[in-house]
């Protein structure tokens, strides 16, 4: 139910709205950026593109649009690498 009520940070963390609260904006912004400019470029382009065709296309059409984009990038490869990398890093011993 839609009230009106106001919150506070920590209750809209707490409800999923927002992905985190921070104290230092300068430290949060920081790994915000750094964490994009890590990302496969492709990758963000195709999501900015999927969020788009979601606020403005049927629901029906934006699913079957979102698995056409998500066959095409595992046909190319590139997430399967990334996923391997991952699991790798996740794997290798932890330095001291």
């Amino acid at each position: 139910m839609l009230t009106g009520e106001a919150i506070d940070a920590e209750q809209a963390e707490a409800w999923g709205l927002v992905e985190t609260v921070s104290d230092d904006l300068d430290h949060a912004v920081s790994r915000a950026v750094n964490t994009l400019l890590a990302a496969d470029r492709t990758a963000l382009r195709v999501q900015k593109e999927l969020l788009h065709l979601w606020q403005e296309q049927p629901l029906a059409a934006s699913v079957a649009a979102s698995i056409e984009r998500f066959a095409q990038a595992y046909a190319g490869g590139r997430p399967n690498e990334r996923i391997r990398h991952t699991i790798s890093r996740a794997k290798a011993p932890k330095e001291h």
